[in-house]
């Protein structure tokens, strides 16, 4: 699993700034301890933050719970390529409904 921090923030056209981090490879068991260690120091300034998931080879439930989680403070998170897989885990647990959370197209 790699992870990239925040140090990319995107401004949109509105002008609002944005936290982003990007997910990729498997995370699993192994790399549990490191996500969750990277969660901890994501930074929460700006508007939302941005999570991308578009580069995750495998996600355990434990470490998706662990990404929807982040949705439980106030400021709103955004899922960009979700894998299908994931998506579909997403709904059969009401996991895509939780507050704050949106699922991106992009």
């Amino acid at each position: 699993m790699a992870v990239t921090l925040p140090g990319q923030i995107h401004i949109s056209q509105d002008g609002q700034a944005h936290d982003r981090l990007v997910l990729s490879g498997d995370i699993d068991e192994d790399t549990y301890p490191a996500l969750i260690e990277a969660l901890n120091h994501v930074p929460r300034d700006h508007a939302s933050l941005h999570v991308n998931l578009s580069a995750v080879t495998f996600c355990d439930l434990a470490a998706l719970r662990a990404i929807i989680r982040l949705a439980d403070t106030d400021t709103p998170v955004i899922l960009h390529g979700v894998p299908g897989p994931l998506r579909t885990v997403m709904k059969v647990l009401g996991w895509d409904q939780e507050p704050g959370l949106m699922i991106s197209n992009h």
